[in-house]
């Protein structure tokens, strides 16, 4: 897994709410995993990460993408693909 992931893994991972998590993994009919956590939350955490590790490089884009594409949580994987 790509550094710059593992990161904002962790970060997302640190800050999750187990007992959101229950009402969004049922309204997807259990078929995703959740961290239970809402996206201004998550845009919060985030534009920390970019102040604190900046962006990725162009170059790093790709492993990034395709890393993100095989987390096991929709809303990671959601958030950073969008």
């Amino acid at each position: 897994m790509h550094p710059y992931v593992i990161s904002i893994q962790a970060l997302l991972e640190k800050h999750a709410d187990p007992k959101s998590a229950v009402p969004m993994k049922r309204y997807m009919r259990d078929q995703f995993e959740y961290l239970g956590l809402k996206g201004p939350v998550i845009g919060k955490l985030l534009k920390r990460h970019y102040t604190e590790y900046g962006l990725p490089t162009i170059s790093d884009l790709d492993s990034i993408v395709r890393t993100c594409g095989h987390c096991l949580s929709a809303s990671f994987n959601i958030q950073l693909q969008v």
